[in-house]
């Protein structure tokens, strides 16, 4: 049975559905991918996804088992496996890091609704919610995610709090993780603009 999991995503998109996606993986053949440089029979390029990491030595065929490769990207000789933007190592590169990257993401966007799930309620102050966009990118892929703030104004018991700066405070969510906290409070401190503009008084985000 899949989890209960909100609606929405990117415009009117349903929220992606971790159980499928996960069922997905686990059924797939077992990681790590590489990318392989090999040659045909003509001694022609052949680029592909691998379950053995490439050799460096461009293996022609028949001395490479076919039985580790996953995909081929380009086959040249007959040019039956091709693409016409010619991203062939760019797509090579892709598949093999989603193999193990998926997962990942899969289990850290669980982790990130429990989080919401377990952010208390509002007090009764007036709130006001801002979403602003994170993202971070690398040679091995990358993760975007849109971080959701409360701004409330000040109050007397808002218990353990960051103060961000001179108006503005975060108070994260209860359980936490430490590196989490690291990036709400430098999202936040990224955006404290807007939320100073909140109340004369100052602003506290409740980090999501």
């Amino acid at each position: 049975m899949s989890e209960q999991h909100p609606q929405g995503g990117e415009g009117n998109a349903p929220a992606p559905d971790l159980d499928e996606i996960e069922a997905m993986c686990a059924v797939a053949t077992p990681g790590p991918w590489f990318v392989r440089n090999l040659d045909d029979s003509h001694a022609m390029n052949l680029l592909a996804v691998s379950t053995v990491a490439d050799t460096g030595r461009g293996e022609r065929w028949p001395d490479f088992d076919h039985g580790e490769l996953i995909a081929a990207l380009l086959v040249q000789e007959p040019r039956y496996v091709d693409c016409a933007d010619e991203r062939w190592d760019e797509n090579a590169a892709f598949i093999a890091m989603a193999r193990d990257a998926v997962p990942r993401l899969v289990e850290e966007v669980r982790r990130l609704r429990k989080l919401l799930a377990a952010t208390p309620p509002g007090d009764g102050r007036s709130t006001e919610t801002s979403t602003f966009a994170y993202r971070y990118f690398s040679p091995l892929g990358g993760l975007a995610a849109d971080l959701t703030a409360q701004y409330t104004s000040p109050g007397t018991d808002d218990g353990f709090f960051l103060q961000i700066d001179r108006q503005v405070r975060l108070i994260p969510p209860t359980g936490t993780h430490s590196q989490d906290v690291h990036w709400l409070a430098h999202g936040l401190a990224a955006h404290t603009a807007p939320s100073r503009c909140a109340s004369s008084a100052g602003a506290t985000g409740r980090g999501g």
